[in-house]
């Protein structure tokens, strides 16, 4: 199973690195995105906790070619959505009740 890793990862001078295009890149994308999401939840100071927040920053900006779409236009749909539906900043909940928790 490949890793994709960062283009400047110290283990690419050792290993020979398989360069990925198209769909399997997506999905290598895609997978290290919830395997980082992952870590970000498990980490346990502060400073693993933000460093896993920018490999996830950088993930999005990898992804968003996918979607045919700039960071500057996400931030575009990510501040009208935060007008219209709210952000997290509240911490406010309400019962699961969905099969997909």
């Amino acid at each position: 199973m490949m890793k994709l890793v960062r283009d400047k990862c110290p283990e690419l001078k050792m290993e020979k690195p398989e360069r990925l295009k198209g769909t399997a890149y997506r999905v290598a994308l895609q997978q290290r995105l919830l395997a980082t999401a992952e870590n970000y939840q498990k980490a346990e100071t502060d400073r693993k906790a933000v460093q896993e927040l920018v490999d996830l920053v950088e993930l999005v900006h990898a992804l968003l070619p996918a979607h045919n779409m700039t960071f500057e236009e996400l931030e575009m749909v990510r501040r009208r959505k935060k007008t219209e539906q709210g952000a997290f900043d509240q911490g406010q909940a309400i019962p699961n009740t969905s099969l997909d928790s």
